[in-house]
């Protein structure tokens, strides 16, 4: 499908421009020192809904975690190299056509992570692969450079870094090799070593579109659930099983928790603490509770569900926490992942609603000393009505995907199959670079010894869920849901006519759009 510059420009524009989560997102997806992620301002209330405004370049996803333990980092042609080499035979024999890839990808520790193990693709080659890493800056300035290149179709990348909010426009734009002749080439891929089953489907079904494989996860990030189990159990509070607590139970743990806390003294500090403000996170907590309680955001035809009775349950029961229980600080309102994480290292909060980015910093007792290795532990994101299985995780996934305009599409690919391996994957699930989302990496004893998040990590990955596959979602997100969103936790408006503007203005931008 061929896209027209004005098509390209307009929906990709929306992403940066309008999606103001986009850039959390990013900020909270991969390992890199623990800092207050920078968000760009939401863009003014337009007059009229303006067409969608400029997706972040090849990266746009979520908060950052601290750099995981240096363990294990290839160092040459390792054992687990050659194994990982099985997955690419062409490759591995040493018979691709000899040149050298370009990887496209935004500068931070997921790039990192592909400098690092170039050299080592290149010996794995036997020589006959060089591989050069492109950063682009984030923001703007690689999303113009992005756009230009991809729309020009140049050859000049050949492997593309792509996130969430990228995969359906530039999908569709025709941007990405789907990989499906690649799959099915047993000279290039061999199937059994590599494992795609290993991926959490639901994972694995967000590089995809309309049912064609477009690349292979790198990083994934998910909302999770933090809690302090000494103070659980002190308290006589019983700690959530592998699929977490529904609603109901975190509320009436919530409720338990208040009255001993104040009783010990505890005054500053609350049951819960987690995030709505409005660069993000009051789009992405209405979305993923919306969503437990089994109701999607649009029907089929793309008519926005926000005044559905599923809706309202869902909004009703979030903000009572705040507004009539009181378990949670009125401070929520300006909080996203930086504050959520300043109140637990600070000792404010027993239980957090948290990026799995936080962990490190949150288990170091250093930095938290309070929570620390032996009070943290974790679980996946609350669940509703729609049980514990029902998938309500906005999605925050990296993916490396294969240039359409490269000239070197087997050595690209063969790249991908490789530095998404099981055994090369474990090389910066240790030492920082990406969470790869591979079952058997997130279950592994080793690991989970000195990452004890993953395992509800990988149970978030399994209830992760799609945002809606439409060019004016971010818009939609970022410029819509969340201011309106904010002014329900603002008390502007109750939660039906918050909810209820949202939809009317849904209505409205898409009608615009030519959608309805």
């Amino acid at each position: 499908m061929q896209y027209t510059r004005r098509q390209l420009v307009k929906s990709a524009a929306y992403l940066l421009g309008a999606f103001s989560s986009a850039a959390l997102l990013e900020a909270c997806s991969s390992p890199s020192p623990a800092a207050a992620p920078t968000v760009a301002p939401p863009p003014a209330q337009p007059t009229s809904a303006p067409a969608p405004t400029a997706a972040s370049a090849a990266a746009t996803t979520a908060p950052a975690p601290t750099s995981a333990p240096a363990a294990g980092a290839i160092t040459g042609v390792t054992p687990a190299a050659e194994a990982a080499g099985m997955v690419a035979p062409k490759a591995a024999r040493g018979d691709l056509t000899p040149g050298t890839i370009v990887i496209a990808i935004s500068g931070g520790p997921e790039a990192d992570a592909h400098t690092r193990l170039a050299s080592k693709f290149t010996e794995y080659t036997k020589g006959k692969i060089q591989v050069r890493v492109e950063e682009l800056p984030r923001g703007t300035p690689g999303t113009a450079k992005a756009l230009t290149t991809l729309q020009g179709q140049s050859d000049a990348w050949d492997v593309l870094s792509v996130t969430s909010d990228n995969f359906e426009t530039w999908g569709e734009a025709g941007f990405m090799a789907p990989l499906k002749t690649f799959i099915g080439n047993p000279d290039l891929f061999n199937a059994q070593a590599y494992n795609l089953d290993d991926f959490p489907k639901a994972l694995l079904d967000i590089p995809n579109v309309k049912g064609e494989q477009i690349g292979f996860p790198q990083e994934a990030s998910t909302l999770m659930f933090f809690y302090r189990k000494d103070l659980l159990k002190k308290y006589g509070i019983q700690e959530p099983g592998p699929k977490g607590y529904s609603w109901d139970e975190l509320l009436n743990n919530a409720l338990a928790l208040k009255p001993k806390l104040a009783a010990d003294g505890q005054t500053d500090m609350f049951p819960l603490v987690f995030g709505v403000k409005p660069t993000g996170h009051a789009s992405i907590q209405t979305q993923n509770v919306i969503w437990s309680y089994g109701q999607e955001i649009f029907d089929e035809k793309w008519n926005p569900q926000l005044t559905s009775d599923k809706a309202n349950q869902a909004m009703t029961m979030l903000t009572d926490f705040l507004f009539k229980h009181q378990v949670v600080s009125e401070g929520i309102t300006g909080y996203e992942y930086p504050e959520v994480l300043t109140a637990l290292q600070e000792n404010k909060a027993v239980m957090a609603l948290q990026w799995n980015a936080a962990a490190p910093t949150v288990l170091d007792a250093s930095k938290s000393p309070a929570w620390g290795p032996d009070n943290t532990a974790f679980s996946v994101y609350p669940y509703g009505p729609g049980g514990p299985d029902q998938k309500r995780i906005r999605e925050s996934v990296w993916a490396v995907c294969v240039s359409s305009f490269s000239k070197q599409q087997e050595a690209a690919f063969s790249y991908l199959a490789w530095f998404t391996s099981k055994d090369v994957a474990r090389d910066y699930v240790l030492n920082g670079g990406g969470s790869s989302g591979r079952s058997s990496l997130l279950t592994d004893p080793d690991i989970v010894a000195k990452n004890p998040q993953y395992p509800a990590v990988l149970n978030g990955f399994n209830v992760l869920h799609l945002v809606p596959r439409i060019p004016e979602w971010s818009y939609i997100s970022g410029s819509i849901l969340d201011p309106d969103m904010s002014a329900i936790w603002s008390k502007q408006v109750s939660v039906a006519d918050g909810l209820k503007k949202a939809n009317d203005e849904i209505v409205n931008y898409l009608k615009d759009q030519g959608v309805l």
